[in-house]
């Protein structure tokens, strides 16, 4: 009785498997940055999935894998997937983000070592830092914001530097960007009032330069 209810729930299982609509997306900073640390954010969802166990990554030359590991504790439900990995800081050049969501099965086999299913995606990332300084960086460098930490506004402290074909760009977190502004001036100021509070990456282009800091919003 209890081998033919066993290949009964494996027949189930297998079913279920097959007809699994399984969906992945990899979402990155669209920014070229100098930041210390990249964001790279799973989305998906599985069927079954009863919570993910484990994350993480590695660095082989200029190609990043990075997983997601869930394991199995139903036969019929669909479980969202969202989780952020943090890439600590890389060197300059261009990568080959590879990143997989797997689920393992903890009801027909119980332990989570046998794989049910599993996605993946990729994307590539441009990282550029700068390791020499002229007058234009140098120059960039001096611009200066305050206050920081901030409530609702913030000011360019840009001494004789022509901001004129400057950008700004603001990013979250994650690397979602939150504000954007161009044409700059000194002393100009710049209203943050719809920004939860938190931390950002203020990054400050003009021309092949740029600058970033971290900005603090109370």
């Amino acid at each position: 009785m209890k081998k033919y209810l066993f290949i009964f729930l494996l027949f189930i299982a297998l079913l279920n498997a097959k007809s699994q609509s399984i969906t992945l997306t990899v979402v990155n900073g669209s920014f070229i940055t100098s930041i210390d640390t990249v964001y790279l954010r799973v989305v998906g969802s599985l069927y079954d999935l009863g919570g993910v166990t484990n994350k993480g990554y590695s660095l082989s030359g200029s190609v990043i894998s990075a997983t997601v590991n869930g394991c199995s504790t139903a036969l019929s439900t669909i479980t969202p997937v969202d989780e952020i990995i943090k890439i600590f800081p890389l060197i300059q050049g261009s990568y080959k983000i590879k990143a997989k969501l797997v689920e393992y099965d903890n009801f027909v086999y119980p332990g989570c070592y046998v794989i049910k299913a599993s996605t993946s995606d990729s994307l590539n990332i441009n990282v550029v830092t700068y390791t020499s300084l002229d007058k234009n960086q140098i120059e960039l460098d001096n611009v200066r914001f305050y206050p920081n930490p901030t409530k609702n506004k913030i000011l360019i402290d840009a001494g004789n530097l022509n901001l004129e074909n400057a950008k700004i760009n603001i990013y979250n977190s994650i690397g979602q960007s939150v504000f954007s502004m161009d044409n700059l001036k000194s002393n100009q100021e710049i209203n943050l009032t719809e920004l939860a509070a938190g931390l950002y990456y203020l990054t400050i282009e003009k021309k092949s330069y740029q600058k970033t800091i971290k900005l603090f919003k109370e």
